[in-house]
């Protein structure tokens, strides 16, 4: 596995833009890192998204009006495919995004509850835009509440960071080892 990261200082990159440095470095998984506010400053705990289905259909059809951003799905060229088969082939390759970005939230989900108090037990559901590409699987991790005091604290420690950046790469891990069919695993370590 190799990590790209999308900005190495805290500059803002617009988050369509995110999106598009993932896609360029033909990302395989997109895992955006937050940490959480509120104005109850008791509030704590981490949570794991990834995008609802409804944010998912107005994302497709976005696409499909921007032919210039749905040249290729998946490895297939939908410029030259009629209007409805574009469609489908736009919807079965963001079904299967879907579901392996559920897949993916819910292994890290796991390992975070090892390290942290969970702020929802569960994987959630929003429309953050960062989650919004139909061909690359994306989780969105809020790892703690900055708005907290103690949790700031541990943001701010180096200890709690390696903890943190540790529950998402195993995560990842058991994501691969459990949903990656080994041909590909394969495949792309003869890549590099």
């Amino acid at each position: 596995m190799k990590a790209v990261l999308i900005r190495k200082k805290d500059v803002y990159i617009d988050l369509r833009k995110r999106m598009e440095l993932a896609r360029q470095a033909k990302a395989e998984l997109f895992i955006s890192i937050h940490a959480d506010a509120f104005k109850d400053t008791s509030v704590r705990g981490a949570s794991v998204y990834t995008l609802s289905t409804r944010g998912a259909s107005s994302e497709a059809a976005k696409w499909l009006a921007e032919s210039e951003n749905a040249v290729e799905v998946g490895g297939v060229s939908l410029n030259d495919k009629e209007d409805v088969l574009a469609s489908v082939l736009l919807d079965l390759s963001q079904t299967a995004t879907l579901q392996a970005s559920d897949h993916l939230a819910a292994c890290v989900l796991k390992k975070f509850q090892s390290i942290s108090p969970m702020h929802k037990d569960s994987v959630q559901k929003a429309g953050f835009m960062v989650l919004k590409s139909p061909d690359i699987p994306s989780i969105l991790v809020e790892t703690a509440f900055i708005s907290n005091p103690l949790e700031e604290q541990n943001l701010l420690s180096p200890s709690y960071q390696t903890k943190t950046a540790r529950a998402i790469f195993l995560g990842i891990v058991d994501y691969v080892n459990n949903n990656v069919p080994v041909e590909s695993r394969v495949a792309a370590l003869s890549e590099h």
